[in-house]
């Protein structure tokens, strides 16, 4: 009875052990993004826990911090954006996300090469027929002194969903953005898409820097000379199908005149 106890008793602290694999409280990711006209950084806070669709939760909120550089090569903050929110939660091997009204599964640690899921974006209106991702490759790595398994996750054919690279247990992907983005699979159109790579991860029992700069919001104490700023202008996205963002930085009134690709505005 005492030996049946004594097993049972380790085998509910491994289970336990084991049994964290996604984030703890405290979270904070900085991904680095880069496009055509700016970069920055996106910031990612665990903010509490919400109860959705009878699941407990993780909240997580996106602020991006844009900037970009003048002719000079110096550094401007050209302001920052709330992204939005996403709720995932942890259930055995896999991490679950929120899009829409359900969650589909956004990470599964205990995935074999050529498993696939649906990661639930929407393909309305596009020409991609599915939002499928594949698991390439599974393997194990050590990270700041803790034993992660990674899988190497890429967009099925014909998926909306881009998503790649290296994903690691507790703090998701390290090759690109967090949560899957959209991709355009009509081959006449020419996308430059916003690269992204994990700069920091930390909570209350893990951290890990994969920048070369220990401070992930270094842009944000870039200094620079304003005279030297009066001719500076900034346009993005470009190109845009929706909103354009026009900066000047001197105080001055100006016309602006849209232009499409046969001349008429």
């Amino acid at each position: 009875m005492k030996i049946s106890l004594l097993f049972f008793l380790l085998f509910l602290f491994i289970k336990s052990a084991n049994s964290q694999i996604w984030i703890d409280q405290g979270a904070v990711w900085h991904y680095n993004f880069s496009d055509i006209g700016s970069g920055g950084f996106e910031k990612i806070i665990y903010t509490g826990d919400s109860v959705i669709s009878g699941k407990s939760s993780q909240k997580l909120l996106s602020e991006k911090f844009n900037f970009v550089s003048d002719q000079f090569g110096i550094i401007h903050f050209i302001g920052s954006q709330f992204i939005g929110e996403n709720y995932t939660y942890q259930s055995g091997d896999t991490i679950f996300w929120q899009q829409g009204n359900q969650f589909y599964v956004l990470y599964n640690f205990g995935a074999q090469p050529g498993d696939r899921w649906d990661v639930g974006l929407t393909t309305a209106n596009s020409n991609c027929s599915n939002s499928l991702v594949k698991v390439d490759s599974i393997g194990t790595s050590t990270i700041s002194g803790t034993v992660l398994r990674w899988i190497f996750l890429s967009p099925d054919t014909n998926s909306i969903a881009n998503f790649y690279g290296k994903a690691f247990e507790k703090f998701g992907s390290l090759e690109g953005y967090l949560f899957p983005t959209y991709l355009i699979c009509d081959s006449t159109i020419i996308v430059d898409y916003t690269l992204y790579n994990l700069g920091c991860y930390e909570d209350t029992s893990f951290s890990f820097i994969n920048a070369p700069n220990n401070d992930c919001e270094y842009l944000l104490h870039v200094g620079f000379d304003e005279k030297l700023n009066d001719n500076f202008l900034s346009i993005y996205p470009n190109p845009s199908s929706g909103i354009v963002n026009i900066y000047k930085s001197d105080l001055q009134s100006y016309h602006v005149f849209v232009f499409n690709q046969i001349g008429l505005f």
